[in-house]
């Protein structure tokens, strides 16, 4: 039997065996911070739970996922060659387009800038909130890379990190209280960023603007929609006990229907925190499970992806990473077998 919640925030699963046998499984959403106040009269929707069974152990379990997965409509992969391993953050434009020939001699069909694009983003303490292509990174102007990178035969893809900011952004010193944060105590940075209280209708709509923006603006077919920061000291200065998790999942929601309604041709892909939950597979076309590449580490990560979750839906790389537990080297072709039991792979060498 398989349990799968349909909520992409806080949530919380457990299976105990009482005495006389039985097996009682407990799964939903957790109230964070908490605790929910109900108003009389109030309602409170809980996510939908999905349960999954088969007589054919695991795999069969597999099998029954998957084929309910194949209903949801996503879209065909595409080969793509992402340029993170490649660059990292040292990301010009020149880089960019030798990478971008070696992708199309190679036969990949899409070309992923990764991060490092915006302004401010040498490294990761700066940049994040400020979605603007780095002018001094694109001296001939963003459109004309894009346009270079399209005219080698590659569709078009880009990185970006709505929910996240960074304190030495533009966007953090115009709008310091849109971070969640406790009055009275220091914030705490995880990768040197904090995080946006989309919950807040303002905020949700800054990001919709600055989505609609780049993809209106530029010919971007593909967007992977990073997450690396946790919920930290989630609080909203001034205001009382709320649900700001579901809040903040519930716009998180509206962002991507939005996508899908208004830009249908371009595949997301959800990348990090909060990706593999129905909620979000069904409102995506893809998930990335890990960034652990390493093809040795990458099979057991792989093997517990794809027993809840279709192989149409997993991003697989191929890179010269170590792995994080088996830092041995491996050969090029151990990694492309590895990787091809997802729906794409990329060779950033």
């Amino acid at each position: 039997m398989g349990v799968s919640l349909a909520w992409s925030g806080s949530w919380e699963l457990d299976a105990t065996v009482e005495p006389p046998g039985r097996t009682r499984v407990r799964v939903g959403r957790l109230a964070h911070p908490g605790p929910l106040v109900i108003e009389p009269g109030a309602r409170l929707v809980a996510p939908d739970v999905a349960l999954a069974y088969s007589q054919d152990g695991l795999g069969g379990l597999a099998r029954t996922w998957h084929t309910y997965q194949r209903t949801r409509g996503a879209r065909q992969s595409r080969v793509l060659y992402n340029s993170w391993y490649a660059t990292e953050f040292d990301v010009r434009a020149d880089h960019q387009l030798e990478l971008a020939t070696v992708a199309a001699d190679v036969g990949a069909e899409l070309f992923v800038v990764d991060d490092g694009w915006f302004t401010g983003r040498d490294d990761e303490t700066g940049g994040l909130g400020d979605w603007a292509p780095d002018p001094a990174a694109f001296p001939d102007g963003f459109a004309a890379f894009v346009d270079s990178v399209r005219a080698l035969g590659l569709d078009f893809g880009l990185w970006v990190e709505p929910e996240a900011i960074s304190p030495r952004s533009r966007l953090y010193a115009e709008h310091p209280y849109w971070v969640y944060r406790i009055e009275g105590r220091p914030m705490t940075l995880v990768r040197e960023q904090l995080l946006l209280d989309l919950g807040r209708e303002d905020v949700h709509a800054h990001l919709r603007d600055v989505l609609d923006g780049l993809l209106t603006e530029y010919p971007i077919t593909y967007l992977r929609w990073d997450m690396n920061r946790s919920a930290a000291e989630r609080w909203r200065p001034g205001a009382g006990p709320q649900d700001l998790d579901g809040q903040h999942v519930r716009n998180y929601w509206r962002l991507l229907d939005h996508l899908r309604e208004h830009h249908p041709d371009v595949t997301v892909e959800a990348c990090a925190g909060g990706g593999a939950h129905l909620a979000t597979v069904a409102r995506t076309d893809v998930g990335w499970p890990s960034d652990n590449t390493g093809p040795l580490d990458r099979l057991a990560v792989q093997d517990g992806f794809l027993l809840a979750y279709a192989p149409h839906l997993m991003s697989s790389w191929v890179t010269d990473e170590p792995g994080f537990f088996d830092p041995r080297p491996r050969s090029l072709r151990f990694r492309f077998v590895v990787a091809m039991a997802g729906c794409s792979a990329s060779a950033p060498t």
